[in-house]
């Protein structure tokens, strides 16, 4: 979801402070790495059964494009070729991989430390998946019926936005079958949806299926910034670790900085629509800008 935003050059924190939130970020980091069973897809030679590299395929596939004068887009009855000059070269198989050992992975780190970072983590999930259906122009409904993560969707809505994108009813999102939903707005009379339906399905011109630019700055920023990446820590301590008055404060700075502030409930409000949860155990506690711009942190190690 990451889009354009101004660099944050003047930041300013001590070496004491980066310390003090970047073994926090570890830990954070530590608990989203935690990988749960799973599978990897193993690919063999065909003729000597030993195990390919990712490299080794892909030449295979850039040799078997060649003979068949593959240069760009195929129709399917060159792609059927080329499916089975690979099939005849390349086997492939789902290898089951281990969950990791939590007591190995996490050692140290105390159970409550864990838990809390476990629900933050979930709800940064939950909100790029929100944001993600904002993006698609779908409406989350409680009670819906369809699923996407942990979110549920009106169905009405998601057939107006189907037809919306794709001026049509072939559903290929999601399993589910439109006809039933149609079906149940019949038996309603509901005659706004169909009313709705049929504007959507008789639309001329370009249609928008996702289109970011359904989801604002501050949510964006928000979601993108609230954890940070297993394997990269960011030059500025992750959002869940601000207090909400600190968040405004470093919002307005970071997406507005020419702003007067004054932003706080805007702020926690969008945080709050998109289920973001703080750490229980804040950071940082404020977000200051001196006379000569510099934006300084402040936490309670600075006493």
């Amino acid at each position: 979801m990451i889009k354009d935003y101004p660099s944050l050059a003047n930041l300013r924190f001590s070496t004491r402070q980066e310390t003090f939130w970047a073994n926090e970020t570890k830990i954070l980091a530590r608990v989203d790495g935690l990988r749960g069973a799973g599978f990897r897809v193993v690919f063999r030679d065909r003729v000597t059964g030993k195990e390919l590299s990712v490299k080794q395929v892909a030449k295979i596939q850039d040799k078997i494009n060649a003979s068949l004068g593959i240069k760009g887009g195929t129709n399917f009855e060159t792609f059927e070729k080329f499916r089975k000059a690979l099939d005849d070269k390349i086997g492939s198989q789902y290898v089951p991989t281990p969950a990791d050992d939590p007591a190995i992975a996490l050692a140290g780190i105390p159970i409550g430390k864990i838990q809390d970072c476990q629900q933050v983590i979930q709800s940064c999930k939950d909100a790029r998946d929100i944001l993600v259906l904002r993006a698609m122009g779908q409406k989350m409904k409680s009670s819906g019926k369809i699923g996407f993560g942990r979110q549920r969707l009106d169905e009405k809505h998601f057939v107006l936005a189907l037809a919306a994108s794709t001026g049509s009813l072939k559903n290929t999102w999601a399993n589910f079958d439109v006809a039933k939903i149609i079906h149940q707005a019949a038996k309603e009379n509901d005659v706004r949806f169909f009313k709705g339906l049929g504007r959507k399905l008789s639309k001329k011109g370009k249609r928008l299926g996702t289109d970011l630019n359904r989801c604002d700055d501050l949510a964006c920023f928000l979601v993108d910034f609230w954890i940070c990446s297993p394997d990269k820590l960011p030059d500025f301590p992750p959002l869940c670790f601000f207090t909400d008055e600190a968040l405004a404060d470093w919002c307005d700075f970071a997406l507005t900085p020419e702003s007067d502030g004054g932003h706080f409930d805007a702020v926690r409000k969008c945080r709050q629509r998109l289920k973001l949860e703080n750490a229980k155990t804040p950071l940082i506690k404020s977000v200051t800008k001196d006379a000569n711009g510099a934006i300084h942190l402040g936490s309670k190690v600075d006493k």
